[in-house]
């Protein structure tokens, strides 16, 4: 891709776009059909954005925005037999890269994964499929990823008492992952070392999360035994 530069993804253009403009295609074409589309339009995703790396600005512009396209019409699409397949293309594109160079693909993805308040009794399907992706982010990022997991511990918190259990349980990954890539062990006998901000920050949020989770679950189990955990 370095050599060719943004003219090698030419013959694949005309497919690409009859995807992107055919939004019912998940209804109307075979189970493996619909995948095969899905994995040459990952595939094609991860390509450009790791063999995009010495591309000129121009060119890294051009291909930001046939890539926002993409992703923006997969993300759009409420089915869960592809996460996985893109799941693994957004590891791809950020494994061992600087978080400022993908800068634009995270953001584009967190700004798409979180819903409204006012989507919150939306399908579930949908918003969970966003959120394992998002979980893939955070994943990948790591503890260079602070910024973004103090803003996602606050965008997640209205979903711990959803009424689907599915995406109850999206939202524990998110947290689990959140809270393992935040962690700071301080071992006895050896000099602490100082968190970032950020870290700390989302660490403290997650702890919250889950006192909250617990609270609210036990509120749950004792209704339904006719005791109440905050009677005073």
């Amino acid at each position: 891709l370095k050599a060719f530069g943004p003219s090698i993804i030419a013959p694949f253009q005309p497919k690409l776009e009859a995807m992107l403009t055919d939004p019912q295609a998940q209804a109307r074409e075979s189970s493996d059909v619909y995948i095969g589309q899905q994995c040459f339009a990952a595939e094609l995703v991860a390509g450009l954005v790791r063999g995009s790396k010495y591309w000129n600005a121009e060119d890294q512009a051009s291909m930001q925005v046939t890539v926002s396209k993409v992703v923006k019409h997969m993300l759009s699409i409420a089915e869960m037999e592809t996460v996985g397949i893109w799941a693994t293309c957004v590891r791809f594109c950020l494994f061992d890269r600087h978080p400022r160079h993908t800068r634009w693909l995270t953001e584009l993805i967190m700004d798409n994964a979180i819903p409204a308040k006012a989507e919150l009794g939306t399908t579930s399907v949908l918003v969970c499929k966003k959120l394992l992706l998002l979980k893939t982010v955070v994943k990948e990022l790591g503890w260079r990823g602070g910024p973004l997991q103090r803003q996602l511990a606050h965008d997640i918190e209205p979903f711990l008492d959803h009424p689907y259990a599915q995406m109850r349980t999206c939202v524990g990954a998110i947290m689990a992952t959140l809270a393992r890539v935040s962690w700071d062990p301080a071992f006895v006998g050896t000099p602490r070392v100082e968190s970032t901000h950020s870290a700390t920050h989302a660490a403290t949020h997650v702890q919250h999360m889950l006192q909250h989770t617990w609270y609210t679950r036990g509120r749950r189990s004792n209704a339904k035994n006719g005791k109440y955990l905050d009677t005073a």
